[in-house]
């Protein structure tokens, strides 16, 4: 980032960027030349809360992408899930009944 955040005002910019951008936060700092011990100091001090969460979620971040054939593969890790559309509206409704838990 040409102009790295200098207050707190900033970096709860920054942060609010990452999280609208759908990109981890590493992958975030990368893209924006911001540096990431900063970012998840400033993130774990303006929000303490929600990384308290973060930290007691079993969920992990995964990346998806759509095959031509109409399936969606999951990504995390070492592990790959294809789902095929007709099982799409199953683990969409899955997620969200999971994410209101």
């Amino acid at each position: 980032m040409a102009n790295a955040p200098k207050n707190r005002e900033q970096w709860k910019n920054v942060i609010e960027k990452q999280l609208s951008s759908g990109l981890d936060p590493v992958e975030f700092c990368n893209q924006e030349q911001v540096n990431i011990h900063r970012f998840y100091y400033y993130r774990s001090v303006l929000y303490p809360k929600q990384i308290k969460r973060l930290k007691k979620s079993s969920f992990v971040q995964v990346k998806t992408s759509v095959i031509p054939r109409h399936s969606v593969t999951l990504e995390a890790g070492f592990v790959k899930i294809n789902v095929d559309q007709s099982q799409l509206d199953f683990i969409v409704a899955l997620c969200q009944r999971l994410n209101n838990s």
